[in-house]
């Protein structure tokens, strides 16, 4: 129980870590969606013509994967208050990575169909850090909003 406990613990102070910072979902959990998100586009026949959604959105992931990267060190040094090291927070990470992963699509959801609970994810990530979006918030606010046309026909 104890060792749960911490997990919890140590899961919740990133997920506030990055709220305090990002004020919406944090920038790994937005990298991951926008990378779903992309390649289920792609597989997604209402978005076929759409060429450009999918590259944007990856541009999104790029963005939030390099700020995730450069919070790692501060993450790492502060994890040690845990008495966790490098290789301890990496492995909670991955096991983070494949729960956000494995959620992305529910059992009643079709795997390769885009859903509007996907673009409300991706509109929290837009709207707590709109100067790390790969491309400007104009642009990403417009891309969202072809997206939730194509997704409601």
């Amino acid at each position: 129980i104890f060792k749960t406990c911490v997990v919890l613990a140590f899961t919740t102070y990133l997920s506030n870590m990055a709220q305090a910072q990002s004020g919406a979902a944090s920038p790994g959990n937005c990298a991951i969606y926008a990378e779903m998100s992309a390649e289920t586009v792609k597989k997604d026949a209402r978005f076929e013509g759409q060429d450009s959604t999918a590259p944007a959105l990856m541009k999104l992931a790029a963005a939030q994967s390099a700020k995730m990267d450069a919070s790692m060190a501060t993450v790492y040094e502060k994890s040690k208050a845990f008495g966790w090291d490098k290789a301890k927070v990496d492995e909670l990470l991955a096991q983070e990575t494949a729960a956000v992963r494995a959620a992305f699509f529910t059992s009643t959801m079709e795997k390769d169909r885009l859903y509007m609970d996907h673009l409300l994810v991706l509109d929290a990530c837009a709207q707590g850090q709109p100067g790390d979006l790969g491309q400007s918030p104009e642009d990403f606010s417009a891309l969202l909003q072809q997206m939730a046309q194509t997704v409601i026909k």
